[in-house]
């Protein structure tokens, strides 16, 4: 039986008043392997009472991810998402 361990991965979340990207006609699934954000995906409840976007932080860049403050770290998601699924 192998062991493994749960490593360096981490996740933003964004919460949004409406679900902006199913305007454009998208899914809000993103895949970008080496960036900071290597995957994003929708996870807001079916209603859509609220949007939510998920976004796992790539390990190799998850540290110097974390070292930035909250209000970096927050842009940088939005700039991340404005990139893939527009502003």
């Amino acid at each position: 039986m192998l062991s493994l361990t749960m490593g360096k991965m981490s996740k933003a979340i964004g919460v949004f008043k409406k679900p902006f990207w199913h305007e454009k006609g998208l899914c809000a699934l993103v895949l970008s392997p080496g960036e900071t954000f290597n995957s994003v995906c929708d996870i807001s409840p079916h209603d859509y009472s609220v949007a939510m976007i998920q976004g796992f932080i790539n390990y190799e860049k998850r540290d110097a991810f974390m070292k930035k403050s909250p209000k970096e770290r927050r842009d940088h998601f939005l700039q991340y998402l404005a990139k893939y699924l527009g502003p």
